[in-house]
């Protein structure tokens, strides 16, 4: 059940135009009417332009970046995709050679700044379930060619999402 105030912030949700004040006495009263462990999460793409009310400690306690993914995120990624890793593929039909040459060129490709996020990655890999962890990564490499190529060409462009 929520507090009154939790329910008119949540009311005020609907209504065209949303003011701080209104985002701040929602989240205070979800806190005030929830009982035991909460999670809230918010996202961002510009934390600088939050208000410092809004992330004073008791309303966001914990701030997260999650920002593109590094060659160690790749390989837990494609231990938990592909079953690829350290000791080797589980694959039974991939070629450890391929899987590893694929694997060690999507790795050069993220060390030297392509960017790409860890859900881009993970996409890619969800779209070639049982193409097999070759496919799955020939697939990814094809993804980060592409983007380091369109970096090159753009004139002043960077390999950054430029989502707002």
């Amino acid at each position: 059940m929520l507090s009154p105030a939790a329910a008119a912030a949540m009311a005020a949700v609907g209504r065209e135009s949303i003011s701080l004040s209104g985002v701040l006495n929602f989240v205070d009263g979800l806190w005030s009417s929830c009982v035991g462990e909460r999670l809230m999460v918010f996202t961002t793409n510009h934390p600088e332009r939050l208000d410092p009310a809004l992330l004073r400690p008791g309303r966001m306690d914990r701030k997260i970046e999650l920002g593109y993914c590094s060659p160690a995120a790749l390989r837990v990624l494609a231990k938990n995709y592909l079953d690829v890793g350290d000791e080797g593929c589980e694959d039974a039909d991939a070629d450890p050679d391929t899987v590893n040459s694929l694997m060690a060129e999507a790795e050069g490709l993220l060390a030297a700044e392509v960017r790409i996020t860890p859900a881009d990655i993970a996409e890619v890999f969800m779209g070639c379930d049982g193409a097999g962890a070759a496919a799955a990564l020939r697939k990814l490499v094809d993804e980060l060619r592409k983007r380091r190529d369109a970096a090159a060409t753009a004139p002043g462009a960077s390999t950054e999402d430029k989502t707002d």
